[in-house]
């Protein structure tokens, strides 16, 4: 009997080792998997940021009233790095002296004119850039039915041609990965995700058919007014 006893003594250490080595094999795995999961989870929470910010920044440019000055716009512009903080990291992982050095916005007002004025049924419209606001303000110019807002690769959706004008607003921020410098598998898989995030929508003004700018305003961040553009 104690001789049996001594057996199943021996298989339970020998159970137990087995077991140390099998979970020796698999926390790797785990770590990798739980510290994957993290970094991937940072980047959907950094894109969902982008996301907000062309919304929110949208939003607010849309209540602007009929006459506006560019500070006002500006305001709105500054609001940025409150909705996407994550822009303040990246600043400072990138030795950036400032926010705006690394999420860029943008915000466009677009007039609509009538491609033959004298039309009064089933009219054609053409875009006409109004304003613009940001670090990379859009240039003066037409933008045909189908045509995109260069330098973007934005299309105007045929539904918004019509009577008065749109908002255009883009903004676009590179992620920058929370666990490079850690071990070499980590930190390649941290790097695949590193990329610029782009976001763009579109919003009709609440208060105007159009938005009218007045030179107004701080030089920082730059702006466009373009002459003449009447909806």
């Amino acid at each position: 009997m104690m001789r049996l006893n001594r057996r199943f003594l021996g298989f339970a250490d020998e159970r137990d080792g087995s077991v140390a080595i099998e979970f020796a094999m698999i926390l790797p795995v785990l770590l990798i998997l739980l510290l994957g999961t993290f970094e991937v989870s940072k980047y959907i929470q950094t894109n969902n940021q982008v996301v907000q910010v062309v919304s929110m920044v949208g939003q607010m440019a849309s209540q602007l009233p009929a006459a506006a000055k560019v500070a006002d716009v500006q305001r709105i512009w500054s609001a940025a790095p409150l909705i996407a903080a994550e822009a303040q990291r990246v600043a400072v992982r990138r030795k950036a002296s400032r926010w705006s050095d690394v999420l860029s916005l943008t915000i466009t007002s677009i007039a609509f004119t009538k491609r033959i004025p004298s039309c009064q049924t089933d009219c054609q419209y053409d875009g006409n850039v109004s304003w613009s606001v940001g670090q990379a303000p859009i240039t003066c110019g037409k933008i045909y039915r189908g045509g995109a807002i260069r330098p973007t690769s934005d299309v105007i959706p045929d539904e918004l041609y019509g009577p008065g004008s749109v908002l255009h607003v883009r903004a676009s921020l590179p992620y920058e990965p929370y666990l490079t410098g850690t071990a070499s598998f980590l930190d390649g898989m941290a790097r695949a995700l590193t990329t610029t995030m782009v976001e763009s929508s579109w919003f009709l003004p609440r208060n105007a058919t159009n938005i009218a700018l007045s030179a107004i305003g701080a030089p920082n961040p730059n702006f466009t007014i373009c002459p003449g553009v009447v909806p």
